[in-house]
């Protein structure tokens, strides 16, 4: 059985906190945000992300993959929208609050973060899971690891088994090597 380690690079949580943080300023100074072009800017980062992970192990199929992918990055973007809305709310309430700008970019920091996560969870369990037996858990091994996470750390889990998985939970930094069921590379 072959292991793949899909611990992901921070570059695309990187660019989602970004594009995250861009539309904060625009609310900040008054400006409308464009939704559609927030969606595609998420789309090609969420995109590249999950297609990226994936030919870590296997060659993408568009034939097999190109609907899995996309609900993945349509689950997010409704994430997304939603966040904008109270986000939107959430300025205008505290316009007079001096710390806002401070606050509000470190909250798009920590959303692009949660996205990120939300949507590797979903590749973990609409994708990886397909062409494997299971994985075994990782941390990053800081003090910031949940209890729950660590005691979980290097543990294997059948995808059946599994309970929970790698960015799941709210700002979960963890992530799997994956038991291949048999050979796949192309």
């Amino acid at each position: 059985m072959n292991k793949v380690d899909l611990k992901y690079s921070l570059d695309h949580e990187y660019r989602l906190s970004k594009i995250l943080q861009s539309m904060t300023l625009s609310l900040l100074n008054h400006k409308e945000n464009d939704f559609q072009e927030i969606s595609k800017e998420v789309s090609k980062v969420l995109l590249d992300f999950t297609i990226k992970s994936q030919e870590k192990y296997k060659s993408f199929d568009a034939e097999r993959d190109k609907e899995k992918h996309l609900e993945i990055v349509r689950e997010q973007l409704i994430k997304i929208k939603r966040y904008i809305n109270a986000q939107t709310k959430w300025i205008e309430k505290n316009r007079d609050n001096k710390e806002l700008k401070k606050k509000a970019l470190r909250h798009s920091e920590l959303k692009g973060r949660d996205i990120k996560g939300n949507a590797y969870a979903a590749f973990l369990k609409d994708i990886v899971s397909k062409d494997s037996v299971g994985f075994v858990w990782n941390t990053v091994g800081d003090d910031r690891v949940r209890p729950e996470h660590e005691d979980r750390d290097q543990e294997f889990f059948t995808w059946k088994d599994a309970d929970l998985l790698p960015g799941e939970d709210i700002m979960c930094r963890c992530w799997v090597e994956v038991y291949l069921k048999k050979e796949i590379r192309k």
